[in-house]
């Protein structure tokens, strides 16, 4: 795996691929960038379960101001440490369980979610319409704390969606693009709201499986052949390594 864009573009992401930790494939890592390329320069982000950080360094290597790594594993940590080895960004890693990292820090800042409300949007209504995620996945699930979302009960409007002091429940409130900016990815999938479905690869075959997931997307990518450069017969086509390779 390697870095797709910026100063550190083509620079070697070791990862670690087992039961419970599974890289993000490129595939996703550029459609998530694609998104919010416009985002991330001079920007301070949080990489929250980084794993082997490929997410903090892409945002690090197109411009972002700052990345913070966050992962609870000591193994990700080794791998995480050695491949930001010899980075001149600014960076730091903590190694903690993400809610309780989330908990020290809600009390001094407010974070966004990437959840919005498009007013302009033909599904657009108070309280409860027009929510949309940043990145334009459509929104399969809510999490609302209770009485939200409110739009402020006739103060300003609330069109952005915030963590509550609850941790996990969210809040409508009065915000911009220029609050500290939480990006949800497979989260309902890791830990589905109760009563609630989630959509994701269910093949456990998949690089991309999702546990979590109850109902399949079509998002699967399966192995299609070898992904280790250094092998004989490395596929540069291949998203997903079938186990082939001969070193």
């Amino acid at each position: 795996m390697r870095v797709l864009a910026g100063i550190y573009k083509s620079k070697k992401i070791e990862t670690i691929n087992n039961a419970d930790t599974r890289p993000m494939m490129s595939k996703v890592r550029e459609a998530i960038f694609n998104s919010i390329q416009f985002m991330v320069e001079e920007k301070d982000v949080l990489d929250l379960y980084s794993g082997s950080g490929s997410l903090g360094i892409e945002a690090l290597s197109r411009g972002a101001n700052y990345v913070t790594f966050v992962e609870l594993s000591k193994e990700c940590i080794s791998i995480l440490k050695k491949n930001v080895e010899n980075m001149s960004s600014n960076l730091s890693i903590v190694n903690s369980p993400v809610n309780s990292f989330i908990e020290n820090s809600i009390n001094d800042f407010e974070f966004w979610i990437g959840l919005f409300q498009n007013t302009a949007s033909d599904l657009y209504s108070e309280p409860n319409g027009g929510w949309e995620w940043i990145t334009g996945e459509p929104l399969e699930y809510t999490y609302w704390n209770s009485g939200e979302p409110n739009d402020g009960g006739g103060g300003p409007a609330e069109n952005y969606v915030g963590l509550s002091d609850q941790i996990h429940d969210w809040i409508d409130w009065v915000g911009s693009l220029e609050k500290l900016f939480i990006l949800e990815i497979d989260g309902c999938c890791t830990y589905p709201p109760e009563g609630q479905t989630c959509a994701g690869c269910t093949n456990p075959e998949a690089c991309n499986y999702s546990a979590g997931s109850t109902i399949d997307d079509g998002s699967c990518i399966l192995p299609d052949g070898c992904t280790d450069e250094t092998a004989c017969n490395y596929n540069p086509d291949a998203l997903c390594d079938d186990g082939s390779c001969i070193l």
